[in-house]
């Protein structure tokens, strides 16, 4: 029984590895926020990705960001904060890049609720964001237009005190919302990062994503390691 097993294996083998892609790519991105007026902020983001061992432009995404803090007061004594936004993304990107790869030009709008809890020198986040992406039709054959999802992301960050640094670990899920064949988790994403402050306004974060598709029939499996500026 065990020597059909590993026979059946053996010839499973290079079908199991067809039907996955692995990567290694790397991203290089730069954001700032701005407090535009009490309790809110404005944010600018910048970042490029490059896939296939990162030899090769992959994707890239502008995108501005509005939040708002609300019942800052109550929260405060609970070290809690509630922030909402709201947030347009300009994506250009490398579609279907194994079979027939073409460039093109896609437009994101976003909403979201976070909740972060401060103890100590950790924070703790949770966020919930609802987007929708909508394709260039002319170039791709969709099934459906704009690409709808939920994502929901669970975050922890540790200040070093009296020291510039900062670690923290994000983990996030994609909810597919509107698939022909039905919602369901399509992504898990792992990050871990750290962050080193260059002073009181600006930083530098060194990460590593991992990407995991789920319930795709060529999934993709890809590592990508960035470098951040951040400015506030």
């Amino acid at each position: 029984m065990h020597g059909k097993r590993c026979i059946l294996l053996l010839l499973l083998w290079p079908v199991l590895v067809v039907a996955q892609h692995y990567d290694l790519a790397s991203e290089l991105s730069a954001a700032a926020g701005f407090k535009a007026w009490r309790g809110g902020s404005i944010s600018l983001s910048e970042k490029a990705r490059f896939t296939q061992s990162s030899t090769r432009y992959s994707q890239s995404k502008t995108a501005i960001v509005l939040q708002q803090n609300i019942l800052r007061r109550q929260l405060d004594l609970y070290d809690l904060r509630l922030r909402l936004g709201a947030g347009y993304t300009f994506i250009n990107r490398l579609s279907d890049p194994y079979t027939n790869p073409y460039y093109e030009n896609q437009h994101r709008l976003m909403t979201q609720a976070s909740l972060g809890w401060r103890y100590g020198f950790w924070r703790f986040t949770t966020r919930l964001r609802a987007q929708g992406t909508f394709r260039d039709a002319s170039r791709g054959d969709y099934r459906y237009n704009p690409k709808l999802a939920l994502r929901f992301r669970l975050s922890a960050a540790y200040a070093l005190p009296d020291r510039p640094w900062k670690f923290a670990a994000h983990t996030e899920f994609f909810y597919r919302a509107n698939d022909p064949r039905g919602a369901f988790i399509d992504e898990w994403r792992t990050t871990a990062e750290a962050t080193y402050l260059l002073d009181r306004h600006s930083s530098l974060t060194f990460y590593a994503k991992y990407f995991h598709e789920l319930q795709q029939s060529n999934p993709l499996r890809m590592l990508a390691l960035g470098l951040r500026y951040n400015f506030e």
